[in-house]
């Protein structure tokens, strides 16, 4: 089996010989109209009174401006997630700092003020927290996602040119769906149940939970 694009590599490198069966049940969930995606999800929100973060990319929010008014007018926020869908680990400082001042303007040009990112792939090089301060971002939910940050019980700052660093990082929950569908093969049911779960301790504690969830 020959894949050639970037995404389509991506997920084979992830999932391998799964990725068949998940391109078929994602492409069910794909017939529901991203409105009621949104809708469902306002709806769990206001059972928890909770607030969630969409990372989205902003040449996508360009193109979707009635989907971000709705997310807009809500009491929930927009994260920056560059303005191309693009690895940063793959494109020189230059080019990132060009993608996150478009992502900026983008956002600016839609009346939605961002103050929290995440890479696209979550891929990271050791500049990308220096342009993130450079741009006055207030939080990160992207450096958590490596292993070493995992598991954290509160948020952390990184070490910037021997000083802490002034945005904060977020650490990522282990029930994100990559793991909970590639790793522990979990049903939906199953899901639905470790989510609600986890929920309702964090809104007992009137915390904050990254989950790495893919609408």
């Amino acid at each position: 089996m020959l894949i050639k694009t970037g995404w389509l590599k991506y997920l084979w490198n992830k999932r391998g010989g799964r990725i068949l069966h998940q391109s078929i049940r994602m492409a069910k969930f794909h017939k529901t109209p991203f409105k009621v995606i949104l809708e469902n999800i306002f709806e769990v929100m206001d059972e928890y009174r909770a607030g969630f973060t969409f990372p989205i990319v902003a040449s996508v929010a360009l193109k979707n401006t009635k989907l971000m008014r709705m997310i807009s007018k809500s009491r929930h926020e927009v994260a920056s997630h560059g303005f191309k869908h693009v690895n940063y680990k793959y494109i020189s400082k230059r080019e990132q700092e060009l993608d996150i001042l478009k992502s900026i303007w983008a956002f600016k040009s839609i009346k939605i003020t961002v103050r929290g990112f995440r890479a696209p792939y979550n891929a990271y090089t050791d500049y990308t927290p220096k342009l993130l301060e450079k741009y006055n971002f207030l939080w990160d939910i992207g450096i958590g996602y490596a292993s070493k940050y995992r598991g954290l019980k509160k948020f952390f700052r990184i070490r910037i040119d021997s000083k802490e660093s002034k945005i904060l990082c977020i650490p990522l929950s282990q029930w994100s769906d990559d793991a909970m569908i590639d790793k522990y093969c979990l049903k939906n049911f199953q899901m639905v149940k470790i989510l609600k779960k986890a929920m309702e301790k964090t809104a007992e504690k009137h915390g904050v939970v990254m989950f790495d969830l893919h609408p």
